[in-house]
């Protein structure tokens, strides 16, 4: 899946995580759907992922370096954020199916490491 960001202003007003992420997921999907998507999307509103073109096939490329990413909005603070917005207003809660995914997922926390067969 491409996700198109779009390009934002120079300087952006900083306001609480809380509001920039219930924004977010208001506008698109996707964000409701996919953490990793979100914390990108956060991090690129802090102006730490960094648009770079390929020298080779001149293909545009987003990337972080490590002075960015020590600074940037702690992954795990954005994940918290977002399950209390999903928790508080439904509408902006995940599609079903990933939902689903999710429950399940929960169910099986802290016994899928022992039943996982090694290779």
């Amino acid at each position: 899946m491409i996700v198109i960001l779009q390009k934002l202003p120079t300087k952006i007003n900083m306001t609480k995580l809380y509001d920039r992420i219930k924004d977010n997921l208001e506008h698109n999907e996707l964000y409701r759907n996919s953490d990793k998507h979100l914390m990108w999307r956060i991090w690129y509103e802090e102006g730490l992922v960094k648009k770079v073109k390929n020298a080779v096939t001149g293909e545009d490329k987003f990337v972080m370096i490590f002075d960015d990413f020590v600074k940037a909005t702690s992954p795990e603070s954005i994940r918290r954020c977002r399950q209390k917005i999903q928790e508080k207003i439904s509408e902006l809660g995940p599609t079903t199916e990933v939902n689903n995914f999710r429950r399940k997922k929960q169910k099986e926390k802290g016994s899928f490491v022992y039943r996982e067969k090694l290779k």
